[in-house]
């Protein structure tokens, strides 16, 4: 059964905000106590409330940029099951996905030649352990963990070929009640404008496309901030992205992941890992994190077990496992780069719209947070 805001379950450490402004007001009641009991929708954020709304069935969770963003939505993958919801998973796929053994299914929805969808399950491929692939792992280990439900499938296309108008319509041709990117770090909070900008091509495609769609909620999870900053990002840049979100009334709330939701998506990333080579340097952090190391700590090996990043490059802090939600429609507005991707017809043409914007915008410096030092007194 569904699961209602007053009833949520718990098992997810929470870090209340407001309710959301955007909601139905309603003149308050001077003779209502504030709080009705220990579970009242006041100790829930906004984007909890939302979806455990019984008008959101269907619920679509979207890879924001690529490779192992669509993994991160394993932390909130029971609860959501829980909530009685059917969830369809699509993965914006790093990978080839000529390597699964199942029929491109473009001509479906009207995209263009060039973006290969295709549904698969943990036996559409029979791959070697150095071919990565984590769609066939993650669906074999929900296979293992829910079998009653076995086999999941889940929708895989290759990022670096998604455009808007293709991925829009694909996107909207699922019906969801309700769209859910998630984003392993925070490059999608960037407007353009910044020093650096991480990977923001795929994760802006991915924002524009869901806020064509005319789904009833729109969200954009990111989960793992200040893993970016391997990446070019600047902390204070995401940190403000929030500031300014919040006071356009886009920011939904946020959750402290740890307990079960943390162990199951350990348990996934250990799974995966077991069966591929490569290893991702945003879910070893947000692992790690979550697990109470900070800094550089030598503990973190598992954050830094790649050759791609040299020992104590990842400095962990308690933000990295915290879901942050955020209003999609808000995100899109806020973002210079979601309306430079918007018309662009090839990976190709996006690249040549951001560089040449770049080049004619006047960027800001490298943002930097305040050093406890400039502030004693």
């Amino acid at each position: 059964p569904t699961i209602l805001a007053n009833n949520l379950p718990m098992n997810i450490c929470n870090t209340t905000q407001m309710p959301n402004p955007n909601a139905a007001s309603h003149p308050p009641n001077q003779n209502e106590p504030i709080l009705k009991s220990p579970t009242s929708s006041f100790l829930s954020p906004p984007f909890l409330q939302h979806l455990a709304s019984p008008t959101i069935q269907k619920v679509v969770i979207v890879g924001c940029g690529g490779g192992f963003d669509f993994v991160h939505s394993m932390l909130f993958y029971p609860e959501s099951r829980q909530m009685g919801k059917e969830i369809i998973i699509v993965s914006n796929s790093f990978g080839d996905v000529e390597h699964f053994e199942s029929e491109p299914l473009s001509s479906q929805y009207d995209a263009t030649p060039s973006m290969d969808v295709r549904l698969v399950t943990a036996k559409t491929g029979h791959l070697q352990r150095s071919v990565y692939a984590p769609e066939l792992h993650v669906l074999a280990f929900l296979d293992e963990q829910f079998p009653e439900e076995a086999p999941h499938s889940m929708y895989a296309c290759y990022a670096r070929d998604n455009v808007v108008p293709a991925f829009s319509r694909f996107l909207e041709s699922l019906g969801a009640d309700a769209l859910v990117a998630v984003d392993g770090g925070s490059d999608s909070l960037m407007v353009g404008d910044e020093e650096d900008l991480g990977d923001p091509i795929e994760d802006a495609v991915t924002v524009c496309s869901i806020n064509e769609c005319s789904a009833n909620l729109k969200i954009l999870f990111l989960v793992g901030l200040g893993c970016d900053r391997f990446n070019g990002v600047s902390d204070a840049s995401s940190l403000r992205a929030i500031a300014e979100l919040t006071r356009d009334d886009g920011f939904f709330g946020c959750l402290s992941v740890c307990g079960s939701p943390l162990t199951f998506y350990q348990s996934c990333l250990d799974y995966i890992n077991a069966n591929q080579s490569f290893q991702s340097v945003l879910a070893g952090c947000i692992s790690a994190s979550g697990r109470g190391f900070f800094g550089d700590e030598k503990e973190s090996a598992d954050a830094e077990g790649t050759p791609r990043v040299s020992a104590g490059s990842c400095f962990l802090w308690p933000l990295m496992p915290i879901l942050w939600a955020f209003d999609i429609d808000t995100v899109s507005r806020r973002s210079r780069i979601v309306s430079w991707v918007k018309h662009a017809n090839s990976m190709r043409e996006l690249h040549q719209i951001l560089r040449y914007k770049r080049q004619v915008t006047d960027l800001r410096g490298v943002e930097e947070l305040p050093r406890h030092v400039d502030y004693r007194c």
